[in-house]
């Protein structure tokens, strides 16, 4: 435990699990299934109450608490798999609330296109916007005025305007002579009633405001995934088509405005290496190219406060978060630095204030530590530690995830995580292959990660690994791994595999690869491809016959989606690169796991990889939750594939292993 701050917070929720009594051993795997403390918190403009949005098994809350005692004031809450995706103070007593749903702890939340809004005791609850009529929450029944076959997403809280918003409104209607495109509007956060002040020239287009509430950029994929950047001078100036990256070749970004909206910073790709921050002058309206750091995409803008209105620097997420600050010597690059060198081993950043701005909440982080709150009082200096997202942990017995990077076969520079397990002498150790979903647009980043952590207490080291197609090493990086299922992505994978037994960190006889989603397929893929490398494979909620992408699933029912798939995955020799079809070639054990509601990965993939694998003689076992989506939600499934995760590895590469025995 770490303060009785903490603990009071999460006495005061009712909605909170109460902490974790007994620091975790091996034969638990109890606190690394439990629930994040919160997902996200922000401070009322007046600093009165705390906003926290909290995991409950399978939807996600909101809880107001005071922010001088802690007490719980109210609770907003929906039915069904429905999560607090995001959510704003309109003004000091009002909140705004964004919904979104996903069938499974490993689906990409889906926003549903609805506003919501409460006041911080709990009364005035309505839907402001959306698509049904009503819908329950927590002792509340919501009614819409009306019914909106359209999307809308908050763009900007007008903080001079306590009484409106903008929001983004996208209709869902295709019929000829129907509007389409995404329009502007301000909104009511009272009563929702609404003014269209504007008209973008880009269907579902992202919206960025400058800091006195008007729309200068609007931006985003088009059906065909390329993009493209719209700019004007004001709410009255025409749109300008300023990025087109089927020209210009690359795709652009703006990340904010300066804190005199003079400048504009913009994430713009490179032909080569990791994408450059641009600054944009919004009167000559040109673009100059600002940063490029070596190794890493900009992560995003750090601010001076949670206000974000002054950025001060821009973070990468390399090995371990960096910032490099636009004026080092600036008020707020001190401050910033003052609190980092206050943290020693631990990121930290602002993530909230008071609208005065002396008040603020920041996060420190670490690999150990998944993260704690602090309220910093500006005029004191002084930080007091709030709220932990994970306090039943102890930091100092967690493990660290050491970054290392080598290069591949071919050259190309490959970068990744090596968690050792805490006492380890990093030696000789049983390994988990560890590679992450995707595949494109995500990477491993420094920090807490729980499966990491639980593996590693149970004895085994992990390895993470960037493989070409993740994010955050530049647009060509990710290009490099479009059409490289079971090919240059999979090298990768098993090139890191070797460079950990080549460096002394893996034992050679004890290894073996573990994956969910696509990381599941690459698990499978692995031992495909190399028979004798790896000791047994794990493939939870994953996708195993490529061809029954473009039949099954959510992904091909859109045109977008279709496309997608197209340009990343091809539609070329499938069968050669689909574990289902290359059981045969598995030699070593499999454990499959996977839910029987899955839309991104239906279970059919998981029935017919079990199938293969039995009708080639390998042995296989399989859990199916018919209930379960992408991932588990169940705390009790949860808990018991963890279980029977680790009985698997410990059969095969643990101390139930005979370390050397032949395949």
């Amino acid at each position: 435990m770490k303060t009785a701050i903490a603990l009071s917070l999460v006495a005061a929720c009712a909605c909170l699990s109460p902490a974790f009594a007994v620091p975790p051993t091996t034969a638990s795997v109890e606190p690394f299934t439990r629930l994040e403390n919160f997902s996200r918190i922000k401070i009322s403009p007046d600093g009165k109450y705390l906003a926290l949005s909290v995991p409950i098994a399978d939807h996600t809350s909101l809880v107001v608490l005071d922010a001088a005692t802690l007490k719980q004031v109210s609770v907003f809450a929906m039915a069904g798999k429905t999560h607090v995706e995001r959510f704003w103070w309109a003004n000091p007593n009002r909140l705004l609330i964004s919904m979104s749903e996903k069938d499974g702890s490993l689906d990409t939340p889906i926003e549903t296109g609805e506003i919501f809004a409460t006041n911080a005791d709990g009364k005035d609850v309505g839907m402001l916007f959306g698509y049904r009529a009503a819908t329950g929450t927590t002792g509340t029944r919501i009614k819409s005025d009306r019914q909106e076959n359209a999307s809308a997403e908050v763009i900007d809280t007008l903080p001079d305007d306590p009484d409106h918003i903008l929001i983004a409104v996208t209709p869902w209607s295709y019929a000829p002579g129907v509007e389409t495109y995404t329009g502007i509007e301000r909104m009511d956060v009272h009563e929702g009633h609404r003014t269209r002040i504007g008209t973008v020239p880009l269907r579902g287009a992202r919206l960025l405001a400058d800091h006195h509430g008007q729309v200068r950029f609007a931006y985003g994929p088009g059906s065909d995934w390329e993009n493209r950047v719209y700019y004007r001078d004001g709410d009255a100036a025409p749109w300008v088509l300023i990025n087109d990256a089927n020209v210009s070749k690359r795709a652009m970004e703006p990340l904010g405005f300066s804190a005199d909206d003079a400048i504009a910073y913009v994430e713009s790709n490179e032909p080569t290496g990791p994408d450059s921050l641009q600054r944009f002058d919004v009167v000559k309206h040109t673009m100059t190219p600002f940063l490029q750091d070596k190794s890493a995409d900009p992560a995003g803008l750090l601010y001076a406060d949670g206000s974000h209105r002054n950025p001060i620097g821009v973070i990468y997420e390399d090995d371990k978060p960096r910032v490099t600050y636009f004026d080092s010597d600036s008020a707020g690059a001190r401050s910033h630095r003052s609190l980092m060198a206050s943290f020693d081993g631990q990121f930290v950043v602002p993530i909230s204030s008071t609208a005065d701005g002396q008040t603020e909440l920041v996060e420190a982080y670490s690999d150990r530590d998944a993260g704690d709150i602090y309220r910093f009082d500006k005029s004191t200096k002084k930080a007091a530690l709030l709220i932990s997202r994970s306090d039943w942990f102890d930091p100092a017995k967690m493990a660290e995830a050491k970054p290392f990077a080598f290069k591949a076969r071919d050259g190309m520079e490959i970068h990744g995580y090596l968690t050792i397990p805490h006492g380890s002498d990093g030696k000789a150790m049983p390994l988990v292959v560890y590679p992450h979903g995707g595949p494109f647009g995500v990477a491993d980043i420094w920090g807490f990660d729980t499966d990491s952590q639980l593996l590693a207490a149970h004895g085994y080291a992990v390895l993470q690994v960037d493989y070409r197609g993740s994010a955050n090493r530049g647009r060509a990086f990710e290009k490099a791994g479009y059409k490289q299922w079971g090919g240059k992505m999979q090298d990768d994978i098993t090139d890191a595999t070797r460079w950990a037994i080549d460096s002394g960190a893996a034992d050679k006889n004890r290894i073996c690869i573990y994956g969910a989603s696509y990381g599941g397929y690459a698990a499978l893929m692995g031992v495909a491809r190399e028979p004798t490398l790896y000791r047994c494979a794990v493939g939870y909620a994953g996708v195993y016959d490529l061809d029954m992408m473009y039949q099954d699933g959510d992904i091909q029912r859109f045109e977008k989606g279709k496309n997608y798939l197209n340009l990343t995955l091809g539609t070329e020799n499938l069968a050669a690169v689909s574990p289902a079809k290359l059981a045969d070639r598995i030699k070593v054990p499999v454990f499959l796991a996977a839910g029987g509601a899955d839309k991104r990965a239906p279970v059919g993939h998981t029935r017919k990889m079990e199938s293969a694998l039995k009708q080639a003689g390998v042995p296989v076992n399989t859990l199916i939750y018919p209930d379960e989506g992408h991932g588990f939600y169940d705390p009790k499934h949860v808990a018991e594939f963890d279980r029977q995760l680790l009985e698997f590895l410990d059969k095969y590469i643990g101390s139930g292993a005979k370390s050397g025995v032949a395949h």
